[in-house]
């Protein structure tokens, strides 16, 4: 049964701004490190993997579903995102114990 609900992270600006976002944090902290030269390559780095999903998501399907627009609900990735965040939460409060 389909949803009529779109949901924002199957829309095709999904990948695109994530991976410029994730771009931001590692310029951000590269530049707080004091190498911001560095940073600026990895920046660039993020806005080339933005620009390929947002031209080929409409090419390829590898694309479109690793970008979110051919994605078709399968509850695999979703079980994957939860230990994905379990696995952050523990190594956080190890370095909080230590």
């Amino acid at each position: 049964m389909q949803t009529a609900m779109h949901r924002w992270w199957r829309s095709k600006w999904w990948a695109p701004l994530y991976s410029l976002g994730l771009g931001a944090i590692v310029f951000a902290a590269f530049a707080i490190g004091g190498n911001p030269a560095d940073g600026a390559r990895a920046f660039a780095l993020f806005v080339i993997v933005a620009l390929v999903f947002w031209f080929g998501s409409s090419r390829s399907e590898t694309l479109g579903g690793l970008g979110g627009t051919g994605r078709d609900g399968n509850p695999y990735g979703q079980l994957l995102a939860v230990g994905g965040l379990a696995y952050i939460a523990a190594i956080l409060y190890a370095c909080a114990r230590s």
